[in-house]
């Protein structure tokens, strides 16, 4: 029964077992910011689109061109004749909304011999289902593929043949969407979701479970306070994409050099005397602690070694809570970077003929409010089912919470991560 190795170490040396509590509230900041501007920059085949994102495009690289998507208080001139009808069924703009789902409700569009559209017979939910695209659908995603400058081929699709690369896949053009915010953002954290066209492999004749329509190679970036995109990872195939199609970034502290596998982060310390009152059976080697923002106080297997911290940015699982931010009121804490906009650059794809199709886009804050919380109650309901037929009703569960504001970090003075336009 009980299976975990901290657990077995720790009742095997005493009679309880000490607890301690992590409260932790995740703020997506496309809820609060308000949006500048927002679109996609095409680029000629080969060149990266770097750069400020208010200089001119050089004039040999002219291919660096801004679409800009029109916000409700945007006139629609400002779009271009890019623009064609497929604007009318999928939407950039609710890609930077929140509460946005994970890969799985597509829309059928224009299959080919390439790319062929399979409505199959599985019953599952853990494959994708499809619908016929419409005008006044609830939900809109972003689709890569649009005409050209001249009206007369899309563009935004992978290559068939030319510029392909056996590892890296089928290159595609035109396909770099980003979000500018009017005001500076405090972030330690990225959330991309995307289609894959995948799901669960139901058996060894499954047609689509091996015909992902993902990006191969790929980028994120962050436009930094002087207005110039910075790098935050790059993908290749080795990155692993799931079926969902959700990607998380985390910002905090780095593993060092040697303890790539077996890093974890407890927390802070005040004092070095409480690295010494941690029982030998508890500790591991990459246990580490930070002190007082100065240094990383990392388990060897024998002793206690200091290393200099380093931040970054860490392409993790879900629910990677040691990378929690504790001073909220702080401008200049190192635990979040500070961001004016995001942008994807997707280089190739993993079959020729697709476009990109991007679901959300958004910059987060994670933060462990623990000592923020006066008290909470949570209320859970059970499905209901008083109808003959199998199903149960969704039912919302209630919760409050108390929380106590005794250095004004939920005020909108505190213009160290809240939106002060907000």
């Amino acid at each position: 029964m009980w299976q975990d190795e901290e657990l077995l170490q720790q009742l095997d040396v005493n009679f309880m077992i000490p607890t301690a509590a992590k409260i932790t509230a995740e703020f997506n900041i496309n809820a609060t910011a308000t949006p500048l501007e927002m679109g996609t920059y095409t680029r000629a085949m080969g060149y990266k689109p770097y750069g400020s994102w208010l200089e001119s495009p050089p004039q040999d690289h002219y291919f660096f061109i801004k679409y800009i998507e029109p916000l409700d208080d945007m006139p629609l001139t400002l779009m271009n004749s890019k623009a064609s009808l497929m604007d009318e069924y999928f939407s950039l703009k609710d890609c930077f909304k929140f509460r946005r789902p994970r890969a799985g409700i597509l829309y059928t569009q224009f299959p080919s011999a390439l790319v062929p559209v399979y409505i199959e017979d599985y019953k599952t939910s853990k494959r994708p289902r499809h619908y016929i695209v419409g005008k006044d659908m609830e939900f809109k995603y972003w689709n890569s593929s649009v005409l050209d400058r001249y009206g007369e081929q899309y563009s935004g699709i992978s290559h068939t043949s030319d510029f392909n690369d056996a590892e890296l896949g089928y290159s595609i053009q035109d396909t770099a969407p980003y979000i500018v915010y009017k005001t500076l953002q405090f972030a330690n954290k990225i959330v991309v979701k995307m289609q894959t066209y995948n799901g669960e492999r139901i058996d060894d004749v499954d047609p689509i479970a091996d015909m992902w329509r993902i990006p191969n190679k790929w980028d994120i970036e962050y436009l930094d306070e002087q207005l110039r995109w910075r790098p935050v990872k790059s993908f290749t195939p080795d990155d692993v994409i799931p079926t969902d199609g959700h990607i998380e970034l985390m910002y905090g502290v780095t593993a060092p050099l040697g303890y790539e596998d077996t890093f974890r982060l407890y927390g802070s310390i005040e004092y070095l005397d409480e690295l010494n009152k941690i029982p030998m059976e508890q500790r591991h080697i990459g246990m580490a602690y930070k002190y007082h923002e100065v240094s990383l106080y990392i388990w060897d297997g024998t002793t206690w070694v200091a290393q200099s911290i380093k931040y970054g940015w860490i392409h993790t699982g879900e629910d990677v809570f040691e990378y929690t931010i504790e001073d909220i009121v702080n401008p200049n804490s190192k635990e979040f970077i500070k961001l004016r906009g995001l942008r994807l650059v997707i280089y190739s794809m993993s079959m020729p003929g697709i476009p990109f199709e991007l679901i959300e886009l958004s910059p987060r804050l994670q933060v462990n409010i623990r000592s923020y919380v006066d008290s909470f109650e949570l209320t859970k309901s059970l499905g209901v089912n008083a109808d003959s037929l199998p199903f149960g009703e969704l039912s919302n569960d209630l919760g409050s919470m108390e929380l106590l504001n005794y250095d004004g970090a939920f005020t909108s003075q505190n213009t160290s991560w809240w939106d002060s336009n907000s």
